[in-house]
């Protein structure tokens, strides 16, 4: 049921996207600017977005798509921009856009997204305008607060050098989700509720998609260190690679073997180094420990929302909570 809920919103919100960015364009560069969208995706923004707007007492969801697919579009937005910084080769199973097209194509790209994302939010309320351009800045912030916490030398660059963080206490790390992850889901679901409902629910709709954003992103780290790259659609083990601080499984393991540290800090990882790290990993309980992090911020999403009205959008989201936990990819 849960997964019909999902696939109806994905198609509706998919139409949508890709109308918006082929509109008048030049039919040669088409295949370049919906390649991202086409490559498919969970949609889980659109889906909180619409079920929050029903749930708060929206109506006819349809006044809920436009905002959805500007969401995803930005979305798909930074995952351009990330797997350029990153140097991504595989994302949902497939290419990525740079690695397909090429970085300075792909950095075209994704100017294409942000004009679409203007005409889908034209005519809306200021206050959904307000908080799209606030959540949507904290992503960019939280993006360089990852960067910042790569372990080691890794980037020449002036701004690295000077502020990049020689220690990570999980305050920082936090800090970076809350921004680079949580703000997209808590921007869906506020959006979504004052769309359906006004201020009503807005401040439950935001600290649930904060809490149900940080447990996304906790399960998301500890997928990529513990995961099947066939289900997971990405490279197993890649942010050992990038020397990912801001990875909750390898802040945990480094806290209890500083050696870990040192050796994801090295100029060169190879294979040999990363079953090395995995090794020290699995000495310690990190794994269990960011399950239990997941955990508690999934079950306190899940007290958010009790108190809104019963409703099927209600049970969706509920479910999603769900859903996510056991999510391999």
């Amino acid at each position: 049921m849960l997964l019909d809920e999902l696939n109806k919103v994905t198609q509706k919100t998919d139409k949508v996207m890709i109308d918006y960015l082929s509109q008048n364009q030049d039919e040669r560069f088409l295949d370049l600017i919906t390649y991202q969208i086409k490559t498919g995706g969970k949609r889980l923004r659109p889906f909180l977005l619409v079920n929050f707007f029903l749930a708060s007492g929206g109506k006819d969801e349809n006044k809920s798509i436009f905002p959805a697919a500007a969401l995803e579009i930005f979305h798909n937005y930074s995952l351009l921009i990330d797997d350029i910084i990153d140097k991504g080769e595989i994302r949902r199973g497939v290419d990525t856009s740079w690695k397909k097209y090429g970085k300075s194509m792909t950095m075209c790209v994704s100017s294409f997204y942000f004009s679409s994302i203007v005409d889908l939010l034209k005519g809306y309320h200021p206050k959904i305008l307000e908080i799209f351009s606030k959540e949507t800045k904290l992503v960019m912030e939280g993006e360089i607060i990852d960067i910042l916490q790569e372990r080691g030398e890794v980037r020449n660059e002036p701004f690295f050098k000077k502020h990049h963080y020689e220690n990570i206490e999980f305050s920082d790390y936090f800090e970076m989700v809350e921004k680079k992850t949580a703000a997209l889901f808590r921007a869906s679901c506020m959006m979504g509720s004052f769309l359906g409902g006004g201020d009503k629910y807005l401040n439950i709709s935001e600290e649930f998609g904060k809490e149900l954003g940080i447990a996304y992103q906790i399960r998301d780290d500890v997928l990529d260190i513990f995961g099947n790259e066939e289900d997971f659609g990405k490279e197993i083990g890649k942010d050992i690679k990038e020397r990912k601080g801001g990875n909750i499984v390898l802040l945990l393991a480094s806290k209890k073997k500083p050696e870990l540290t040192k050796l994801i800090s090295r100029e060169t990882i190879d294979e040999e180094l990363v079953e090395e790290a995995m090794t020290i990993i699995n000495k310690t309980n990190a794994k269990k420990e960011a399950e239990l992090l997941y955990r508690k911020h999934a079950d306190r999403a899940l007290q958010l929302i009790e108190s809104l009205p019963r409703t099927a959008a209600k049970e969706n989201l509920k479910m999603i909570v769900d859903y996510l936990s056991k999510r391999k990819k």
